[in-house]
């Protein structure tokens, strides 16, 4: 029960004791309803993967957690439900269901995605034109960036000649700010452009124990997420002067936002 209303969710032990070979699962970043095993769906759909099934599902591009700040800053909304990049980069196909802004309207104000009356709300609030054309871009960006990466993976598993990308690595600085999980879904998004690896770097130093809880807590989330994006995670004593004045033998990039 949720506010009052009954709410079903996908049976995932129907589907692991029946063992087929493929399950459609749509709205990848689903929230469960509460009591269910995992709270995400995404979380069910690796379960299915674990056992063996095939999965074919569906995500908007709002949804992918390297994009959560440059959506917010599109549509002026906070997307709260997410899916970490590490669930589409798993993904043996990704395909973009390309629709222009005019079409994706049309659908809407046909009652063809939502309700009329909550499909009149949508597009009076998130899915305006400009909008849908930044979304649409990133979209394209997004699936045109997975080809160039099994491009790549096809090229060095075949030992073609380069020449390779060598030496771009993206580091970020994590601390008590505000802003520290915008900054490290930027460097993930620079990352992803520059097909490089990053890091994310945290130093511990006399001051941080007079850190508020908040402070902590914007710490670790913002440690927990980079983690979830694939990142290497870096801890350094601010205590040794020889670590507080290290060289890093890697060119950088401070992110800004």
């Amino acid at each position: 029960m949720h506010r009052g209303h009954h709410l079903e969710e996908m049976d995932l032990d129907a589907i692991l004791a029946r063992k087929p070979a493929l399950v459609l699962v749509d709205g990848l970043a689903h929230t469960d309803a509460a009591g269910s095993r995992h709270p995400k769906r995404y979380l069910d759909v690796q379960e299915l993967l674990a056992n063996g099934i095939d999965v074919y599902t569906t995500l908007n591009i709002q949804h992918v957690e390297s994009l959560n700040d440059a959506v917010a800053q599109i549509t002026h909304i906070r997307v709260r439900e997410t899916v970490p990049d590490s669930i589409i980069d798993r993904a043996n196909d990704v395909e973009v269901v390309d629709l222009t802004p005019d079409d994706l309207i049309q659908r809407l104000q046909e009652g063809k995605v939502y309700l009329p009356g909550t499909a009149a709300l949508a597009i009076r609030n998130y899915f305006q034109p400009g909008n849908l054309t930044a979304l649409r871009e990133l979209a394209l960006r997004r699936t045109a960036q997975r080809v160039d990466e099994q491009l790549v993976s096809h090229m060095q598993a075949n030992a073609f000649t380069g020449p390779w990308p060598a030496g771009d690595r993206v580091l970020v600085c994590i601390g008590p700010s505000l802003r520290g999980a915008s900054r490290v879904r930027y460097a993930k998004r620079h990352a992803d452009r520059m097909r490089a690896e990053w890091t994310a770097l945290y130093v511990e130093s006399p001051r941080s124990a007079d850190f508020s809880e908040a402070q902590k807590d914007r710490i670790s989330g913002s440690l927990r997420l980079a983690e979830r994006l694939w990142a290497e995670l870096v801890s350094l004593s601010g205590q040794d002067t020889r670590q507080r004045s290290f060289a890093m033998p890697w060119p950088t990039t401070s992110p800004r936002s």
